[in-house]
């Protein structure tokens, strides 16, 4: 079975959010996940293996950030799940320095106040009409 990139980045959060939490809870979920895991060829598997060592080492505050985008991610229905990806992809096109602006972008809007955030929706909702 060959396993796309988004499909593979799926399988490493659900990797990295069970193994490394000890859950093996036999839900629906969790039985989905060992039968795909099972479908995976042993290089996969290892790369899987090598993102969970990554997240292990990963401090406790950003696993807790990791854990919570993955839920994140899981409640997203599939045209938001398509919407972002294809943002990611339009970010993953943009050059290191254009990158480095909207990161920068993305950073000034979230050290806003809910106030101040709540202004510039409003300004970029007037400027697309």
């Amino acid at each position: 079975m060959k396993i796309n990139r988004r499909d593979f980045l799926f399988l490493s959060l659900i990797g990295v959010t069970s193994i490394a939490t000890k859950s093996h809870a036999q839900d629906e979920s969790g039985n989905n996940a060992r039968k795909q895991w099972d479908q995976l060829s042993p290089e996969q598997k290892q790369k899987v293996r090598g993102a969970i060592e990554k997240f292990r080492k990963k401090s406790p505050e950003e696993q807790a950030r990791i854990r919570s985008a993955s839920k994140k991610w899981r409640n997203l229905d599939s045209s938001q799940k398509d919407k972002l990806r294809e943002r990611f992809k339009k970010f993953k096109n943009l050059s290191p320095e254009q990158r480095e602006k909207a990161r920068n972008r993305i950073n000034k809007v979230r050290n806003m106040s809910p106030e101040q955030r709540s202004k510039l929706r409003e300004r970029i909702r007037r400027r697309s009409q």
